[in-house]
């Protein structure tokens, strides 16, 4: 049992996938505990905080009179199939938010984005 534990620990680079223990829930995901060394990349799917037809910048989220009261959207789907927000055009913005607790990192970390067709900002850090 411990030779196949080792070869399947081998042929995973060594590292440890934990996209079943996180998701993103209430437009936030806490990472404080993960080791990104050691770890694959996590996906950050879930319930991403959406404001329809509003372009934020970092700074609006300071002050909670800049915004309405937020929806919860999952991540990845498209806004025209959330039974929670109904009737939204294929053909509009918005902007979709999370909160990620990385504590105190010690490695550098990036985030990738794969290409959907559409443009947008993206604020890190903000």
């Amino acid at each position: 049992m411990m030779f196949l534990c080792g070869i399947l620990f081998s042929c995973n680079g060594g590292r440890v996938n934990l996209n079943d223990q996180f998701e993103v829930k209430n437009g936030k995901i806490d990472l404080s505990g993960v080791d990104f060394t050691t770890t694959k990349p996590i996906n950050l799917d879930g319930e991403w905080e959406f404001y329809w037809e509003k372009l934020f910048v970092a700074q609006d989220f300071y002050d909670s009179s800049h915004y309405q009261i937020k929806k919860y959207y999952p991540v990845p789907s498209e806004w025209t199939t959330s039974p929670e927000i109904p009737a939204l055009s294929k053909y509009g913005f918005g902007t979709y938010r999370v909160q990620i607790d990385l504590g105190k990192a010690t490695s550098d970390i990036a985030i990738k984005l794969s290409s959907r067709g559409m443009s947008y900002k993206e604020i890190i850090d903000g």
